[in-house]
C-alpha cells in the first residue's frame, strides 16, 4: 500500500511538472517558419523584454515583470506569426497591435482584457474570435478586413456588447449598432444601425437588412468583393453615409420593397440600374439553383427542390427555421436572405453553421406540430419525417 501511494505521489508530481501554466511574464507563440518572431514595438507590453527564443515548435517572449498590455503596433506586420497565447494579466490590445499579420489564425483574448483598439486585428487571418465579458471598449475598425472570419461571439455577461441570436457579429448593445461582422453574419431584427466599416473587405455573399435598420455607416460594406445581392426590408430607405457599397465588384442586385423602388433609386442613384422590387420566387429559385449545384450528383437534391417549391406556404407559418449543414454553407446561405424576407421576425435564419465534416447534418423546419427534416450526414440519402 505504501508503495502504491509513493508511486501515485510521483505520478502526480510528474503530471504537475508536465502541465504548463503560462506565467504572467511570458507570451507564447508559433511561427510559420519555425523561427523567432520579433515584435515591431518592443515597448508595448508594460514590461521589458528579457529574451525571445524559439525551441521545440514554440516561441517564448520573457519579460522582467508582468505583461499588462499588447500595445500600439506591438506585432504589426509580423508576417510569420501564426498563433499566440497571451497571459491573463493583459488588460488591453492597442491600436494596430496585430495589423497585417496574415498568418495569424488563432488567438484567445484573455478574460481580463477591457479594450481593443483601432485596427487591432485588421488584415489578419483570424477565423474566429470570442469577445470576453470583460471587454467594454472596441473600436469599430478592430476586426475589419479579416476575410477568413466566420465566427464572432460575445460572451454572455458582457454589459456593453452582444452577439444576439447567434448573429456572428458584434453589436453595441446600448445603441443597437452592429459594429463588426463577418462572412456568416446575419443582421438581427432590432439592430438600428450598421456602423462605419462594419463589413469592410469581408467575404460576405449576401445580406438582408431588417426593418429596424435606419442608418448604414461610411464604407460599411466597402470592398465586399464576394457580395452578390442585398435585400432591404425597410419601406423607408435607411440613411446612407458615403461609399457604403463602394468596391463591391460582384454586387448585381439590390432588392427593395416594391412600393419603395423609386425612393431607393433616388437615395442610391449610382446603383439605380440594379435596384428592383423584392421577388421572393426569384430569390428562392436562385437559392435552389445554388443548392442543386452544390449537391450535384448527390441523392436528395430533387427532393430539396420539391420541398422548398411545394411547401413554401407552410414554411411561411414556421415558428423556427434551423439550418445545419456540413460542407454546403455557401449554397444554403443563399436562403439566409430568402427566409427572413419570406417571414421576417419569425424565421431564425442561418446562425452558426458547423465546420465541414460535422456528422448528423440536417435541414430542419418546424411548422407548429409538424416537423420536416432533410438529412445529409456524410452524404447519406435525405429523409423526411
Amino acid at each position: 500500500m505504501k508503495r502504491f501511494f509513493f508511486l501515485f505521489a510521483i505520478l502526480c508530481c510528474t503530471m504537475a511538472a508536465n502541465a504548463q501554466t503560462q506565467p504572467d511574464n511570458e507570451i507564447w507563440y508559433t511561427s510559420t517558419d519555425g523561427q523567432v518572431v520579433y515584435p515591431n514595438n518592443t515597448h508595448a507590453f508594460g514590461a521589458t523584454i528579457l529574451s525571445n527564443t524559439y525551441q521545440n515548435g514554440k516561441g517564448v517572449i520573457k519579460f522582467n515583470g508582468t505583461a499588462t498590455s499588447i500595445g500600439d503596433e506591438a506585432f504589426w506586420n509580423c508576417l510569420t506569426l501564426n498563433g499566440i497565447t497571451i497571459p491573463n494579466s493583459v488588460i488591453n490590445f492597442g491600436s494596430y497591435a496585430f495589423t497585417n499579420c496574415p498568418n495569424l489564425t488563432d488567438i484567445a483574448i484573455p478574460n481580463a482584457v477591457e479594450s481593443i483598439g483601432n485596427y487591432a486585428f485588421a488584415y489578419t487571418g483570424l477565423t474566429n474570435i470570442t469577445i470576453p465579458s470583460s471587454v467594454t471598449s472596441i473600436v469599430m475598425t478592430a476586426f475589419q478586413s479579416c476575410p477568413n472570419l466566420t465566427t464572432m461571439i460575445v460572451e454572455h455577461g458582457n454589459t456593453v456588447y452582444d452577439s444576439r441570436n447567434n448573429c456572428n457579429a458584434i453589436i453595441e448593445t446600448g445603441t443597437n449598432t452592429l459594429i463588426s461582422g463577418c462572412k456568416n453574419s446575419v443582421i438581427p431584427s432590432g439592430v438600428t444601425s450598421i456602423g462605419n466599416y462594419a463589413f469592410r473587405s469581408c467575404t460576405l455573399a449576401s445580406i438582408t437588412i431588417p426593418n429596424s435598420v435606419t442608418t448604414i455607416g461610411m464604407r460599411a460594406f466597402y470592398g465586399c468583393t464576394a457580395l452578390e445581392y442585398i435585400i432591404f426590408m425597410p419601406d423607408t430607405p435607411p440613411s446612407f453615409l458615403p461609399d457604403c457599397f463602394e468596391d463591391c465588384s460582384k454586387l448585381s442586385i439590390i432588392y427593395v420593397p416594391e412600393e419603395a423602388v423609386n425612393t431607393y433609386k433616388d437615395k442610391l442613384s449610382s446603383y439605380a440600374d440594379i435596384i428592383k422590387a423584392i421577388n421572393i420566387e426569384e430569390i428562392i429559385a436562385a437559392a435552389i439553383a445554388e443548392i442543386q449545384n452544390a449537391f450535384d450528383g448527390e441523392t436528395g437534391s430533387a427532393y430539396l427542390n420539391g420541398l422548398i417549391a411545394d411547401e413554401m406556404a407552410a414554411i411561411n407559418n414556421a415558428t423556427t427555421i434551423e439550418i445545419i449543414t456540413e460542407n454546403k454553407v455557401a449554397a444554403l446561405a443563399k436562403l439566409s436572405a430568402a427566409v427572413p424576407v419570406y417571414k421576417e421576425g419569425k424565421a431564425e435564419a442561418f446562425g452558426n453553421l458547423p465546420t465541414e465534416g460535422t456528422s448528423g447534418s440536417y435541414v430542419k423546419v418546424i411548422l407548429g406540430e409538424k416537423t420536416i427534416k432533410l438529412y445529409n450526414p456524410e452524404k447519406v440519402e435525405f429523409g423526411k419525417e
